[in-house]
């Protein structure tokens, strides 16, 4: 999967063989948010993101709380949290009936959560664009997979805001379908998709994106202040995913 899932006929082949059941979901309990899911999901499969979730203002202090004394300069151990109420709600937030039903209609079956990572960067943390997802890529974590990515901090135009590049995960460049690497550099992004298609997302402290992680993505470089941000990946299968886990966060990010 690793090898052939970025060349766009073979990745289409596996997420249609891979689909396994309806793309509704049940009904659960009241979700958090107030939002279309399949509109959504609509936008996911033409654009490749959203960025229509909000998080309910009541919540942020606490979700926020996930970020107190981890680590923020480069080379640092990553933090670990076992227990704590930042954490749980964070293990609640992604059995959101709405994430849940996103993530359905765009997998095209029942999701499997793969876990969630939190992450500081600012200014000073970029020392490898790569290591930090400051150069624009894309990741591989299964045919079918979403992220759902929330600041947890207000994030301006110098507070290091997530970029997009719409379509780029259905209408791939056949040079970089067959490019044995991911990232590439803001000209080739610009080049290959045309300035249009770069989308930076501005928002204050609770604003969620939805991404396909296949579509290129990465977070510009901070000229000051300081972002939190929480993520959510899943996928349409159990796969490996050694940058999440169930009961922790990680420094590393996108």
């Amino acid at each position: 999967m690793y090898a052939l899932a970025r060349i766009l006929v073979v990745r289409r082949i596996g997420r249609r063989l891979a689909r396994t059941g309806p793309r509704a979901v049940p009904e659960g309990p009241r979700s958090i948010f107030d939002t279309d899911a399949a509109g959504i999901a609509e936008a996911l499969r033409k654009d490749g993101f959203d960025a229509r979730l909000r998080l309910p203002p009541a919540i942020l202090p606490d979700l926020a709380s996930l970020g107190e004394g981890m680590p923020g300069a480069p080379g640092s151990s990553p933090f670990s949290k076992t227990e704590g109420t930042g954490l749980a709600l964070a293990e609640t937030l992604a059995d959101d009936l709405t994430l849940r039903r996103i993530a359905a209609l765009y997998l095209g079956g029942v999701p499997v959560y793969r876990g969630s990572r939190v992450w500081w960067i600012g200014p000073g943390d970029c020392a490898d664009p790569r290591e930090t997802g400051a150069r624009f890529h894309y990741d591989l974590y299964d045919y079918r997979a979403l992220t759902f990515l929330f600041y947890l901090t207000d994030v301006g135009p110098e507070t290091a805001p997530h970029v997009c590049v719409r379509a780029s995960h259905r209408l791939r460049r056949w040079k970089d379908q067959i490019h044995p690497r991911r990232h590439r550099s803001d000209e080739r992004v610009v080049r290959s998709y045309g300035e249009d298609s770069v989308v930076t997302i501005l928002g204050p402290a609770g604003t969620g994106i939805a991404e396909d992680p296949f579509c290129f993505h990465k977070v510009k470089l901070p000229a000051k202040g300081r972002r939190l941000a929480l993520q959510l990946l899943y996928t349409g299968r159990d796969v490996p995913a050694p940058a999440f886990n169930r009961v922790g966060a990680s420094r590393q990010g996108v």
